[in-house]
């Protein structure tokens, strides 16, 4: 049965990511002020994927130019690792496995051209286990208190067999499984 369910689990993120991958391609991925986020939460794995704009993370979209602006950098990427600062989960005892924060200004490209072209994206990976993921309804996503410039977060996710689809703003920070 824990095979069975670690399988399911597995094809639906397969499933999730490659649609997001269909969505990133699509050219709908890089929009100021709009970050979007899929959840999946099956058995006891919870999974948050977030795609956001490097302007409206540190204001700019570009290579550092200078001290200050790696600082900035490396200040919005401690930020995102830190999850419990930011997304808040009260209910279903979730322990964080792994966070992954994908700087697109870490690459080796050092082509200034190629990256203003891009539009460069953050994008954050976080994995929890959940102990008691039946008591998960709902959660907290506080990332617009930090990150002014993020007006809306679209959120698509999967869970106790249902899906949905909610935007977030400053005036609604809850993502409610219903």
């Amino acid at each position: 049965m824990k095979n069975f369910r670690f399988y399911k689990f597995c094809i639906v993120t397969l499933i999730l990511y490659t649609l997001m991958g269909v969505k990133l391609m699509a050219g709908n991925a890089h929009v100021h002020g709009h970050a979007t986020m899929n959840v999946v939460l099956d058995s006891q794995n919870l999974v948050i994927y977030m795609s956001l704009t490097a302007h409206d993370v540190i204001g700019f979209e570009h290579l550092a130019n200078n001290q200050q602006e790696k600082n900035v950098i490396d200040s919005a990427v401690a930020y995102l690792e830190a999850t419990e600062d930011w997304l808040v989960l009260e209910k279903g005892d979730c322990h964080k496995q792994n966070v992954e924060v994908s700087n697109p200004f870490q690459s080796k490209k050092t082509d200034t051209d190629e990256m203003s072209i891009n539009h460069p994206n953050f994008e954050v990976n976080i994995n929890y286990l959940c102990q008691a993921e039946d008591e998960i309804s709902e959660f907290s996503v506080l990332l617009n208190k930090r990150f002014k410039e993020i007006q809306n977060i679209e959120v698509q996710w999967l869970a106790h067999e249902r899906q949905g689809l909610i935007n977030l703003s400053d005036e609604n920070h809850q993502v409610r499984f219903e």
